[in-house]
């Protein structure tokens, strides 16, 4: 970021033209594009995010009739708010494109200048596009790192979500709200797993870590369907309320990348349950053994989490060591 910072502004004074801060705004803000999984969709998107919008601000800029521009702004703007909420990984390229489309329209040029302007926002994007593919030996790390935390993110949503089918009471009449948030939390995590594949050796061990901890999530899950009195999860809400939040904690501490997890308060919490479990639930549960189950896979996860695998696919600095 720096680096194009820099070059972006040694360009801009250097060139020196009354369009050449459109150079400077293109570079800063196609910087912040890290949405590919590897430099080439990532130059692909930086490079077509640039184009996309050096047309568009053309387009804008040449004094269109103002009611054929209105519905041009409407129709286009609609159009990127589409793309973003369906497909968020594209929200800021479709932000840049729409802010400079909005920007030009306010501002309309002769053709002289007006091509300039375009001219200064494919050479911001040339500018990104060299300092991508010098710095991408070293922006794998951070890519790497980034796709890490997401994943984390997402199985955190995820646990969530499982939990309060545990703890709502109107999960049993709401089946369809709470299916669907699970289903959408998965196929979330599915894609974060897809990308880290692609990173290869780099997050190998990482990896398999996180899915193990997937598969143990996807094992407690289930017992939402083998209870058949959903009512008796009530009898301990308590615990897995308390259960619930020292797993979020945990996962606080893997998207942080502390170098030594803390999973005492954790493993006291299980305690806990397991001892609510042989004075209460032994007893007043329909299906005794799927709590049982229950404390197997919980026991499973924190087992997982001290095996170390996820703190040491992060170097002393904080970055995976590929």
């Amino acid at each position: 970021m720096l680096l194009v910072t820099v070059t972006a502004l040694a360009a801009y004074f250097f060139l020196n033209t009354s369009q050449s801060a459109w150079l400077v705004w293109t570079a800063l803000l196609l910087a912040h594009i890290s949405s590919g999984e590897n430099l080439f969709k990532q130059l692909q998107l930086i490079f077509f995010t640039g184009l996309i919008a050096a047309l568009t601000v053309f387009i804008a800029g040449c004094g269109l009739f103002i009611i054929l521009l209105a519905v041009c702004l409407f129709v286009f703007t609609l159009f990127c708010m589409w793309v973003s909420e369906q497909y968020p990984q594209y929200f800021l390229p479709a932000f840049i494109i729409n802010f400079f489309l909005v920007l030009a329209s306010s501002l309309p040029l002769h053709l002289g200048a007006n091509s300039e302007r375009s001219i200064s926002i494919l050479l911001g994007t040339g500018i990104v596009i060299l300092w991508q593919v010098v710095c991408w030996p070293y922006s794998k790390q951070s890519l790497a790192k980034r796709l890490i935390k997401r994943t984390l993110l997402r199985l955190q949503r995820l646990n969530q979500d499982i939990f309060s089918c545990y703890l709502q009471e109107e999960f049993p009449t709401q089946l369809y709200v709470y299916e669907r948030r699970l289903h959408q939390q998965k196929n979330q995590v599915m894609r974060c797993f897809a990308l880290l594949q692609t990173q290869g050796k780099c997050v190998t061990d990482c990896t398999k870590s996180l899915a193990a901890l997937y598969d143990i999530m996807l094992g407690y899950a289930s017992i939402r369907w083998q209870e058949t009195d959903h009512s008796t999860f009530a009898l301990c809400a308590e615990e897995l309320k308390a259960l619930a939040k020292e797993m979020d904690a945990v996962f606080q501490q893997l998207i942080k990348g502390k170098d030594k997890l803390n999973t005492a308060m954790l493993t006291m919490k299980l305690t806990e349950f397991e001892q609510h479990f042989q004075t209460v639930l032994n007893v007043t549960a329909r299906e005794p053994l799927l709590f049982l189950l229950f404390i197997f896979y919980i026991k499973s996860f924190i087992t997982t989490l001290n095996t170390e695998a996820l703190t040491r696919s992060f170097s002393t600095s904080g970055e995976p060591s590929c």
